[in-house]
Parts: structure tokens; C-alpha cells; sequence
């Protein structure tokens, strides 16, 4: 559909007969070419109000609001409708939301945060949908301490709450290693009428990873089996495992998962040691699943491999790790070294040095 066929353009902007129709046509929309569109159109409408003559337009909190919908992650265009309902008087709880929500979409968790408490300062009451987004934008901001103020607020023993609250929540609990509030809180909504997520399900077996919980991670993961476990869980699962050095159950849970780039270098790292042989049967995977191996790849099987492959071995994989483009670090560079000593290559052995040099690096010792 194009808009210009439909309505005018003044002076390079599309204009709508009112309000009313620029309102109903922006809503129809969510592509980033007629957003641009909108947007367009919505800051023309803007600058005819500061026009003087017969032309009386009045930008209304519904026109506002509309606008909020459709800038996404644009935050500081937001801010900019923001302020615009701000100076008339006429900025609601859905407007503060709105422009809370996008902030959280472009993780800009201490913006989010202001607009929570200019909402309250405004007297309005702060609702889910507000609450969701400002705990939702300081967890994907890595902002814990600020998402579990915001959860400790007495507002929120008022609201009623829903999975994506929730799920902000335990996100927030697992982020900020409150492992055992996550879990009661889990627990809670098994009581409640409300029913889990794999959203949610997720961000509990994040909060048991880095405390090392891998036995109630795993029962976790097994209680995601009705909701289909995806990428995030099998990884979660993985990454938990593999820091408790559970070599065994990575693999296995490797094999059971979708292909995925991160699941396969958790299940690397788990190997390292004993079972550094299966590093290179995840590597002939990756290659089968048409995975492209990258610097973390190799650098998880040559610290598994390091002093139990043969000098060959190594070196092997230190020049395909070259012929993918990969930078060689200072993990590469002192497995290199440690090969070609090994080997008795002595002239290989300070070519790589030679490079290690010009690379500014330190061998690891």
C-alpha cells in the first residue's frame, strides 16, 4: 500500500486529513519503512501546531500514543512524544509505559528507570505493564541491583501479576544469583492460577547456573519437556553442567538439543581434561551442521587439548584455525609453541614466536 497516493505532501512531509485517520492508519502498520513513514507524518503534524492562521490542529494522547507504538527501539524519539504530552498536559499512564517499553527494547535500563519514577511522580500508579518493562529493561541492561529495587517496591504486592512480569522477575533473581527467590517464586506460580512458560522456565535454569546448581538446573530442564525446551534452555543446561565439570551429561544434552553454536562450545569446555578427545568429535559436528567454527571454538579444544594431543595434532588444528580467518591469541600462540617444542621443530618453533612477537603478545606461562 503507498500512503502518498492516498494523502498530501506539505512541503516534504505526508500529512492526514486528522487526526482521527492518522491515528487509525499508523496503528495498521509495523513495517520500518511506513514507521519511518509515520514518523514522518507525526512531526509535520507537530509543526503545524506551532503554525499560526485558521489551521487548528490538536495533538491528542491517543495521537501520542500511537506514535509510542511504532518507535520500537527508537527510545529517543520516544522521549521526544514523551515530552511533547508532558508539555501539554496530557501524558497518561499508557503514554509512560509506552515510552518505558521502548526503552527496555533498546536495553537502555537507566532511561527506563527515570520514566518509572517520572510516572510516579506524575501520581500515576505504576502497573504491570510498566513494572514488566522497567525490571525487563535493567536485566537486559545487566542492571541487577536497580531490577531488584524496582521488584522490592511495596507497589508490587498490589499488582496482579502476570507470566511476563514474572518472567522479569526470576530473570532479574537468577542475573542477581538469588537462585533460591527465583526458585520459591517459581514454585509460587505452580499455586497460582498462572501457568509456566518456557520463558520463564529459562530464566530459572539461568539462576541455577551460576551457582552451580546443576542437579536442580537438570530438574528444571526435565520440567520444561511439555513446553518443548528450545536453544536457550539445552545452552542454559549445558553452560550449568559444564562448570561442574559434568562432561558426561553436556554431551548427552548436546546431542539431544537443536544445533547451536553456543551448546556446542559449553560442551567443549566440558570436556576439557579426560574427555578432551570428544572436543574434536564436537568440532567434525559443527562442520556436519554447517556451524562456523570461530575463535572460541578453537580456543575451548586446544585448552583441551593442550599436553594430551600429539605436537601434530595441535598444530593441525592451529593452522585450520588460521585458514578460517581466525585470530590467533595468546592461547593459540603458547599451544603453537608448546607443539613445536614437543615435536622438535625448532625452526617452526620460532616462526610462531617470531609471530607471536609482531602480534604484541605474551605467551601464557
Amino acid at each position: 500500500m503507498c500512503l502518498e497516493d492516498d494523502f498530501p505532501i506539505v512541503h516534504g512531509h505526508l500529512l492526514f486529513p486528522c487526526l482521527t485517520q492518522w491515528v487509525a492508519m499508523a496503528g495498521c502498520f509495523s513495517n520500518h519503512e511506513t514507521v519511518a513513514t509515520v514518523w514522518r507524518s507525526f512531526l509535520a503534524i507537530r509543526h503545524l501546531l506551532s503554525i499560526p492562521g485558521d489551521l487548528q490542529i490538536e495533538l491528542d494522547v491517543v495521537a501520542c500514543n500511537t506514535a509510542l507504538t511504532v518507535c520500537d527501539v527508537q527510545w529517543q524519539r520516544a522521549l521526544d512524544i514523551l515530552q511533547q504530552t508532558q508539555d501539554r498536559e496530557i501524558s497518561t499512564l499508557i503514554t509512560y509505559s509506552s515510552a518505558i517499553s521502548c526503552c527496555e527494547k533498546a536495553r537502555k535500563a537507566a532511561v527506563a528507570v527515570d520514566l518509572f519514577e517520572e510516572l510516579r511522580m506524575a501520581g500515576h500508579e505504576a502497573n504491570t505493564i510498566a513494572f514488566s518493562a522497567a525490571v525487563s529493561a535493567c536485566e537486559k541492561g545487566q542492571q541487577w541491583l536497580a531490577a531488584l529495587r524496582l521488584l522490592q517496591q511495596p507497589a508490587m504486592q498490589f499488582l496482579q501479576r502476570d507470566v511476563v512480569l514474572l518472567g522479569a522477575q526470576l530473570s532479574s533473581l537468577g542475573a542477581g544469583q538469588r537462585w533460591r527467590q527465583a526458585e520459591e517464586l517459581h514454585t509460587s506460580m505452580a499455586a497460582s492460577a498462572l501457568r509456566t512458560n518456557r520463558i520463564c522456565g529459562n530464566a530459572l535454569l539461568s539462576a541455577y547456573e551460576k551457582p552451580l546448581q546443576w542437579r536442580k538446573a537438570l530438574e528444571a530442564f526435565g520440567a520444561l519437556e511439555c513446553l518443548q525446551p528450545d536453544a536457550v534452555s539445552f545452552s542454559a543446561s549445558i553452560s550449568c553442567v559444564e562448570k561442574c565439570q559434568q562432561w558426561h551429561l553436556a554431551l548427552h544434552l548436546c546431542a539431544a538439543g537443536p544445533r547451536s553454536q553456543v551448546a556446542l562450545h559449553g560442551a567443549m569446555t566440558a570436556c576439557a581434561g579426560r574427555a578432551w578427545i570428544h572436543t574434536l568429535g564436537l568440532l567434525r559436528r559443527m562442520k556436519q551442521l554447517k556451524l562456523a567454527a570461530n575463535n572460541v571454538t578453537y580456543t575451548a579444544i586446544l585448552e583441551a587439548c593442550q599436553g594430551r594431543s600429539t605436537p601434530g595434532g595441535q598444530l593441525r588444528l592451529l593452522s585450520e584455525m588460521k585458514a578460517s580467518w581466525c585470530s590467533l591469541d595468546a592461547v593459540a600462540y603458547t599451544a603453537a609453541a608448546d607443539a613445536c617444542d614437543l615435536s622438535g621443530d625448532h625452526g617452526l618453533l620460532l616462526d610462531w614466536l617470531a609471530n607471536c612477537e609482531r602480534s604484541s603478545l605474551l605467551l601464557l606461562t
